[in-house]
């Protein structure tokens, strides 16, 4: 498998989109002078140490796929394309944009709106929240497909041999597709293999089990995690019940299992996908629990 690099010099870059911990990202104008579209730099900061042959590897995964799977992964995955270097240095990654789908604009507090993404946070609060600062609150039914989704991205990388590593409101985006889009995918790793930075854990979204590393075992967690804080609209709760009311009898066995079984028990994500999907045509042609969606 070999890696895509570009040069630095190529790259004419536009409008700063954001910037982070790790690195800023600009669009993408032109490259080698040819105008393009839809592609996205995330140049890291100089204090960030990277390892340049993860990165390669991330690249060469998606270029080893055939073509139908790599349009799959692009269609969920902001996946990295090519490593962007300066000289000999690794300082970078192009990466696809996000589509426009998963962001939306946000009312301001003091007036006017912007344009941000549609991050899983948005899919947990406060109905009353959301309804203030004009976001859409789908309903319970269009949530857990939503949730559907999401296990079925993760399951579609675990095959792949990834380690998605930190999973939580910022990096998962959604919409009523449904459909969810993962970002900061630079972040992921090969199973058995270094990540380009050290993963790090999101503040509440630790695996107990492992505190200071990151493997497929605590990904289904973190994914539990997800799955429970969006059924139960709660940033913070680790306990199960909470969303007893939304998921039913049938998935809480295996939300459980997902949070308290010994690591090596838990179910593999791709045992969330039809339960989360019946649960939710039950939802659709039943009178829906209030607890859903707050309305």
């Amino acid at each position: 498998m070999k890696a895509a690099v570009v040069h630095a010099a190529d790259v004419t870059e536009g409008d700063v989109l954001g910037e982070g911990g790790q690195g800023r990202v600009t669009e993408v104008r032109a490259l080698r002078g040819v105008p393009v579209r839809d592609l996205v730099v995330k140049r890291y900061h100089d204090d960030i140490a990277i390892n340049p042959a993860a990165l390669s590897r991330l690249v060469a995964v998606r270029r080893s796929m055939s073509e139908a799977d790599a349009a799959a992964l692009d269609e969920v995955a902001c996946w990295p394309h090519a490593v962007l270097v300066d000289g000999d240095r690794a300082v970078g990654a192009l990466l696809p944009r996000v589509p426009a789908g998963f962001t939306f604009g946000l009312r301001m507090p003091g007036g006017g709106s912007s344009v941000v993404l549609r991050e899983l946070q948005f899919l947990i609060a406060d109905p009353r929240s959301l309804r203030r600062r004009g976001i859409e609150d789908p309903d319970g039914a269009t949530r857990l497909r939503v949730l559907a989704h999401c296990t079925e991205v993760g399951a579609l990388l675990h095959r792949h041999g990834v380690v998605l590593g930190d999973l939580s409101v910022k990096n998962v985006l959604w919409c009523t597709g449904p459909a969810v889009y993962l970002v900061d995918c630079d972040g992921v790793r090969l199973g058995g293999a270094d990540p380009v930075s050290p993963q790090p854990n999101s503040p509440g979204w630790d695996d107990p089990l492992f505190p200071g590393t990151q493997n497929q075992q605590s990904d289904v967690y973190k994914t539990a995690l997800v799955v429970l804080r969006t059924a139960a609209r709660n940033f913070h709760t680790r306990d199960p019940e909470l969303a007893a009311d939304v998921l039913g009898r049938g998935l809480l066995p295996l939300l459980r299992a997902s949070l308290h079984a010994e690591p090596g028990s838990r179910p593999p994500l791709r045992a969330w996908r039809e339960p989360l999907l019946r649960r939710a045509d039950e939802l659709s042609t039943s009178t829906t629990p209030e607890g859903v969606t707050g309305r």
